[in-house]
């Protein structure tokens, strides 16, 4: 008898080429794959539910996952764990009848706006190759909440119509570069 696993995913984006699974490029949802099969999972079905780009981090982001054989999902974390790379993680995991329930999502945009570029942010934050207006930001993100529609932003094979979303809160937030201290 099969069984729905929801999987909930944390992962450093940098080396991967994206979540969808591409022949020949190391993405989240290839290397996922990679570890249910050494972990001894018969795959039915595996899908990563949202779509994240080359190098973007992501905690939270979930997969679901239909199986032979039902296990306990506290096993599965930790045998899917010991068979993934240090920057993907299976956090949490969870039986589920019928379809996922939607999330509501968090999306944290970084950058660096030190003069020098900080070594430490390079893989975790953006670094914007002309110097940043903030108040224009501010006033820029004081739009974006809303209805939107993302079909322009569609994945291959997406069947679902209603791609409308609403995003309710954009917070712009400056940050002063860390000092640096002599060791």
């Amino acid at each position: 008898m099969d069984e729905t696993t929801m999987l909930v995913l944390a992962y450093d984006g940098s080396d991967f080429a994206g979540c969808p699974e591409q022949d020949g490029q190391r993405t989240v949802g290839g290397t996922l794959r990679g570890a249910l099969e050494q972990a001894g999972v018969t795959i039915r079905q595996l899908e990563v539910l949202s779509r994240t780009d080359a190098g973007v981090h992501a905690r939270g982001n979930r997969a679901v996952v239909v199986h032979e054989r039902p296990r306990p999902a506290d096993r599965l974390v930790t045998a899917l764990n010991r068979h993934l790379p240090l920057d993907l993680r299976v956090v949490e995991a969870e039986a589920i009848e019928g379809p996922p329930v939607p999330v509501r999502k968090h999306y944290s945009y970084r950058l660096d706006t030190t003069a020098w570029g900080d070594p430490l942010r390079a893989r975790t934050h953006w670094r914007p190759p002309l110097p940043l207006n903030p108040p224009a930001l501010i006033r820029m993100a004081r739009d974006l909440p809303g209805e939107r529609d993302w079909s322009a932003f569609r994945r291959r094979g997406e069947t679902r119509q209603d791609l409308v979303r609403r995003g309710d809160v954009v917070l712009v937030k400056a940050s002063l570069p860390t000092s640096v201290q002599p060791i």
